[in-house]
């Protein structure tokens, strides 16, 4: 009994503590507000798939295909993924890539501008090597994908936080 009792003290003290610091469980965030009834516009890849994958699973969010007034219209107007070379070896190969990816979108509500046009742009650089060029490709390619899921949150963020 009396173990018991301290496991439940103990219980409630790692709860205050959590709660004490801002931790708490996925999807309950306080004053987070549910987004409704959302439309994604553009097309069915990148950053557009990635924001309907993302809300496929929210709470709160229940996604349209078709025009409706009533519902949160996130339009990515343009996305577009670039690589330059910014270091080259002795031999004059490519030694060093600066990935870019960027963002088009505006998002509208009930016929109005919520965020008018704006654009999201990360920028990161990767080594390279012939020798492990296949996976160097790879790696590029995850770091794309981080990037889109990057702007996917950040556009959720944005039209949640001006749509309260």
């Amino acid at each position: 009994m009396l173990r018991r009792l301290a496991g439940l003290i103990a219980a409630g003290a790692v709860a205050l503590l959590l709660s004490g610091c801002g931790w708490h469980l996925a999807g309950s965030m306080p004053g987070q507000t549910p987004l409704g009834m959302v439309q994604i516009k553009g097309d069915r890849s990148g950053t557009a798939a990635v924001l309907k994958e993302s809300l496929r699973f929210s709470s709160g969010v229940q996604l349209v295909e078709q025009e409706n007034p009533a519902a949160l219209q996130i339009s990515i107007l343009g996305d577009s993924t670039g690589r330059r070379i910014v270091a080259l070896s002795g031999a004059g190969r490519a030694r060093e890539f600066e990935i870019t990816q960027t963002v088009r979108f505006n998002v509208r509500y009930q016929g109005r501008d919520l965020i008018p046009t704006d654009t999201i742009e990360f920028r990161t650089q990767v080594s390279y090597d012939d020798s492990s060029a296949l996976s160097k490709e790879f790696e590029i390619a995850a770091l794309v994908e981080t990037m889109q899921r990057d702007a996917a949150a950040q556009i959720l963020r944005r039209a949640a936080a001006v749509k309260r």
